[in-house]
C-alpha cells in the first residue's frame, strides 16, 4: 500500500480511560488482534499510541499527550462507561474532533469519511446522569460507525472478523490521508469541476456505486463468494434462477452451500400497499393486487423447490415479513469478515429493471446488518406443514397422527414407516378436437422431484387444507389425531390449482376417483386421494409452467420408454440380492407385458435369474428405449420426457386409462379393449395392481416406479 503521510508518527492514537482495569485487560487483546490484522493486510507494523506503555514518567502528560494526538492520523476510542466520565478522556476526544474538522477541509474527506473510530466493549447506555458535555460526546460518538464488541469475548471468531473489518476500514483511511491518493477538483471542458483519482492500485474501487437496472453476474458472484446471504425481495422473477446458478458454482467449492441463505417476501396482507411496476401496468388496483400475489407465490414456490433439491437442511430458510419492508436488498457476509450491502431503490409505479441497485461496505458499526437483522427476526417463518399418520384399515381414509415440515420429507435413505397425505386430480379440458389430459412437464421451475416426468396436478395435504378437528382424539402424547376428509384433499386441490395455475373456480367440482397407497422402500410411504377434475377451457398457462395436452398414443409411449429405463436401471445394479432379482424381474415383466412385449418380458425373466444379463438382451432394450424416446417443444425449447410420474405411472392403467375413457379421451377405449382381448395382457394389469398393493413386496424392491 502506499504509505500515509510521513508526517504521521503513529497511524492511531488509542484513547481509553486508564484507572479502568477491566479495559486493560480488553485493550491488550484489542491491539494485538489489531495489529496482526493490519500488518497482514499491509506487510508492516501497526504504530499505535498507547499511553500505559509509550509515556515516559518525567513526561509532561499535557504536553506529551497534545503532541501525541496531532502526530497521529486517526483516533481509536474505547468506549466504556468510564470513559464517557473520564476529564483526561473528554480532552483527548474534543481535541482530535478539532483536528479532524482542519484535516477533514485539508486532505477534502467526504462527509461520512470520518478519522475517529469508537469501539464499543461495554455498553454506555446507562450512564448516570451525565453531565451536558459528556451526554454531547456521547451523542458525537454514536454519530460515528462504532465497532460493537459488545459481550464477545476475544477468542470469539466475531472478535476477530469485527476487529479485522476495523483494520480494513483503518488501512483505507490511511490510503486516503496519502497525498497522492484524495480527489482534487479539476476544470472541466465546460468550466465546471469533476473530481479525478490520481493513479493507485485502489482508486478504482469506489466506496459506494451504482447503476440502473440489475447487474445479475455481479450477484450471482457475490452470492457465490459469500459464506451467509440475507436477500429482502418482493417478487424477483429472476431471483430462483440466480440463487441455482450460485449454488451450483458453490456444490464445486469445498463450502458446498452457504452458512445460511435467509429470503424474506412481503406477507400476502402487506401486498396491496406495494408500488411497483404493476400498478402502472393494472388500471384496477385489485387486478395488480391479484397478479402481484401470484408472482410473489410462483417466485416464493421456485424458490423452495431449488432449495429442497440444492440445499441443506437447516442451512435455508424462506419467511414472510408482516409489514412493508424498510428496504429491497441483499447482505452478503464475506469470508473476511466484511458485510457487502447491495439496496434496490425503485421510484413508484416502475418496473424494477429501472431502478436503481446502490452497493457499498457496510459501516464498521455494522448498522445495516443489525437492520437486516431486525427485518428477519420480526418475520415468521415459512412452512410447508404436511400431515403424517397412516391409512385407516379397511376404509378409503388417512388417520393423521402428527406432522412434518415439507422440507425434511421424502429425503433418500431415511428408512422411515411414516405415511403423508397427498393427492393426484386427473386434469383435462375440453379442446377443439375433443377431451384433452392436462399433465405439466417436471422441470426444476414447477417441481422438487423427478425431473422430466409429466404429471397432472399434484401436491400434499397440508396443515392449512384441515379445519381445527372439532371432536378428535388424542395420542398417548398429547398430540391430536383426526382423519383426513375428502373434503380437506378437495380444499389442497382447490389451493394447488390458484396457486400454481391461477386457476380459482372450475365449472364442476373434482370427483373422487379411488384412494391409493403408494410404497416406497427407503423414505415415507404416501397416502393419495385420486381425483378427477376438468379445467377451464380458457385458462391459459405460462409457457414456464409447462401444462400441455396430451394425447393416448403419446402418453402410452411415453410409459413404455420408463419401462425400458427402469430394466436398464435394474439390470445394471449389482447390489441385488436374489430376492430383490426375482421381485424386480417380475414386477418389469408384467410392465413390458401390459405393453404387449411379452417376449422381451420372458427374456429378461430368464436373464435376471443369472448373475448377469446377456449385452444381446441389453443392446435390444437400448434400442427400444431409443425409439420410444419422446421430446415436447414447451417455452421455446425441446424437453426430453423421461416417464410419468410416480402414483400415476403404477396407476396408469388400472385408473388413468379407465378415467381417461368415461370422460371420452380419443384412444382409452380401445387401448382397455385390447388389454381385455389379450390374456396375457390381461393377467399382467392383474398381477401388477397386487403387486404394487403388496407392502412388504414392494418395500423390499429399490423401484420408485
Amino acid at each position: 500500500m502506499t504509505n500515509a503521510n510521513e508526517a504521521w508518527e503513529y497511524d492511531a492514537f488509542i484513547s481509553y480511560a486508564r484507572f479502568d482495569e477491566k479495559t486493560r485487560g480488553f485493550l491488550t487483546d484489542f491491539t494485538s488482534t489489531l495489529s496482526e490484522a493490519f500488518h497482514s493486510l499491509t506487510g508492516r507494523p501497526l504504530r499505535l499510541f498507547v499511553d500505559s506503555t509509550q509515556i515516559p514518567a518525567s513526561s509532561l502528560w499535557e504536553t506529551r499527550l497534545l503532541h501525541s494526538l496531532r502526530r497521529s492520523a486517526t483516533l481509536i476510542t474505547i468506549q466504556s462507561p468510564s470513559y464517557a466520565t473520564s476529564a483526561w478522556c473528554a480532552r483527548e476526544w474534543d481535541t482530535f474532533l478539532t483536528l479532524e474538522k482542519e484535516r477533514r477541509f485539508e486532505y477534502e474527506l467526504l462527509p461520512y469519511e470520518s478519522l475517529v473510530f469508537p469501539v464499543r466493549f461495554i455498553s454506555t447506555g446507562h450512564v448516570s446522569a451525565p453531565g451536558p458535555d459528556a451526554a454531547r460526546r456521547l451523542r458525537e460518538a454514536q454519530t460515528r460507525q462504532c465497532v460493537d464488541l459488545t459481550d464477545i469475548e476475544p477468542g470469539d471468531p466475531l472478535f476477530a472478523a469485527r476487529v479485522t473489518a476495523l483494520g480494513r476500514d483503518l488501512v483505507t483511511m490511511l490510503e486516503n490521508l496519502s497525498p497522492n491518493h484524495r480527489p482534487r477538483a479539476q476544470s472541466d471542458d465546460q468550466g465546471g469541476h469533476s473530481l479525478h483519482f490520481e493513479a493507485s492500485p485502489e482508486a478504482h474501487v469506489p466506496l459506494v456505486t451504482t447503476h440502473r437496472g440489475p447487474d445479475q453476474r455481479r450477484f450471482v458472484e457475490y452470492l457465490t463468494d459469500a459464506r451467509s446471504v440475507t436477500i429482502i425481495t418482493v417478487s424477483d422473477d429472476s431471483l430462483p434462477d440466480l440463487i441455482e446458478e450460485a449454488a451450483l458454482r458453490k456444490a464445486r467449492t469445498a463450502e458446498g452451500f452457504w452458512d445460511h441463505l435467509h429470503v424474506v417476501f412481503p406477507d400476502n396482507s402487506v401486498l396491496p400497499f406495494i408500488n411497483d411496476g404493476l400498478s402502472a401496468r393494472f388500471p384496477d388496483r385489485n387486478a395488480a393486487v391479484t397478479e402481484r400475489k401470484y408472482r410473489v407465490w410462483q417466485v416464493r414456490r421456485r424458490l423452495m423447490s431449488l432449495l429442497l433439491r440444492y440445499g441443506r437442511l437447516g442451512h435455508w430458510t424462506i419467511s414472510l415479513c408482516p409489514f412493508s419492508p424498510p428496504f429491497i436488498g441483499t447482505l452478503f457476509s464475506l469470508p473476511d469478515g466484511r458485510q457487502s450491502v447491495q439496496l434496490s431503490i425503485s421510484r413508484p409505479k416502475l418496473e424494477s429493471a429501472e431502478g436503481l441497485q446502490v452497493n457499498f461496505l457496510d459501516r464498521v458499526d455494522h448498522y445495516f446488518e443489525q437492520a437486516f437483522r431486525e427485518v428477519v427476526e420480526s418475520s415468521r417463518e415459512e412452512h410447508e406443514i404436511v400431515l403424517a399418520g397412516e391409512p385407516t384399515p379397511g376404509t378409503h381414509e388417512f388417520r393423521c397422527t402428527g406432522a412434518r415440515f415439507r422440507r425434511s420429507v421424502l429425503v433418500d435413505g431415511q428408512e422411515t414407516g411414516d405415511w403423508l397425505a397427498a393427492l393426484v386430480a386427473i386434469t383435462w379440458r375440453r379442446g377443439r378436437t375433443g377431451v384433452e389430459p392436462l399433465l405439466q412437464i417436471n422441470t426444476p421451475r414447477t417441481s422438487t422431484r423427478e425431473m422430466g416426468k409429466i404429471s397432472h396436478v399434484s401436491g400434499y395435504i397440508n396443515q392449512r387444507d384441515c379445519p381445527p378437528p372439532e371432536s378428535g382424539f388424542t395420542t398417548s402424547s398429547g398430540a391430536a389425531e383426526f382423519i383426513v376428509s375428502e373434503a380437506a384433499a378437495r380444499t389442497a386441490l382447490d389451493r394447488e390449482l390458484l396457486q400454481d395455475f391461477g386457476i380459482s373456480e372450475c365449472a364442476d367440482p373434482p370427483e373422487l376417483v379411488d384412494s391409493l397407497n403408494f410404497y416406497y422402500p427407503d423414505k415415507e410411504n404416501l397416502f393419495f386421494y385420486l381425483f378427477e377434475q376438468q379445467l377451464p377451457r380458457e385458462a391459459r398457462y405460462a409457457s414456464e409452467l409447462h401444462m400441455l395436452p396430451w394425447g393416448m398414443d403419446d402418453l402410452v409411449t411415453i410409459r413404455e420408454h420408463q419401462v425400458y429405463a427402469n430394466v436398464l436401471s435394474m439390470c445394471g445394479d449389482d447390489s441385488l440380492d436374489s430376492t430383490q432379482r426375482a421381485g424386480v424381474a417380475h414386477v418389469l415383466a408384467m410392465n413390458l407385458r401390459l405393453h404387449g412385449k411379452s417376449d422381451a418380458a420372458d427374456a429378461l425373466v430368464r436373464e435376471m435369474n443369472r448373475p448377469k444379463v446377456s449385452d444381446e438382451l441389453l443392446d435390444q432394450f437400448t434400442t427400444a428405449l431409443q425409439e420410444t424416446k419422446r421430446s415436447r417443444r414447451s417455452a421455446q425449447k425441446s424437453v426430453y420426457i423421461t416417464g410419468i410420474a410416480g402414483l400415476q405411472y403404477r396407476a396408469f392403467f388400472t385408473h388413468l386409462v379407465p378415467t381417461y375413457e368415461r370422460i371420452g379421451v380419443a384412444g382409452a377405449p380401445d387401448l382397455l379393449s385390447v388389454i381385455q382381448d389379450d390374456a396375457s395382457r390381461r393377467n399382467a394389469l392383474t398381477e401388477l395392481a397386487e403387486a404394487y398393493d403388496d407392502r412388504e413386496f414392494m418395500e423390499s424392491l429399490p423401484l420408485e416406479a
